[in-house]
């Protein structure tokens, strides 16, 4: 649930990513809190899932809280994602780590690269 006062309007960005790869055809099921489904929040989406050009293993990486207690004991976890490509012809990748420079937390290496066919 999302609060959205008298008068105030609220955008946002919504990504559906679907699993399979097939057509997709169906209504958003927006509803306004006691009122439920109207016809002017209805929207329909018309889509199709597509084949990935390549496949990102795992697909969510989680890492977990980290409590440090001493100074001694501050290694760094790391988590390898594995990039594999089912196609006939090379894919260049790509990250914007832009986000993650700020706050030195986070550090993604490679950036960028190419994944052969196979």
């Amino acid at each position: 649930m999302i609060p959205i006062g008298p008068g105030q309007t609220l955008k946002f960005e919504l990504k559906f990513a679907p699993k399979d790869v097939k057509p997709y055809n169906f209504d958003l099921p927006l509803t306004l809190f006691r009122y439920g489904k109207l016809p002017g929040l209805t929207r329909s989406i018309i889509c199709r899932g597509v084949k990935p050009r390549f496949l990102v293993e795992p697909s969510y990486v989680d890492f977990h809280r980290k409590i440090i207690t001493n100074v001694e004991k501050m290694y760094p976890l790391t988590s390898d994602i594995v990039l594999s490509n089912p196609e006939k012809t090379e894919v260049k990748w790509r990250l914007d780590e832009s986000v993650l420079k700020d706050d030195k937390i986070f550090s993604i290496h490679p950036i960028r690269g190419r994944v052969d066919p196979g």
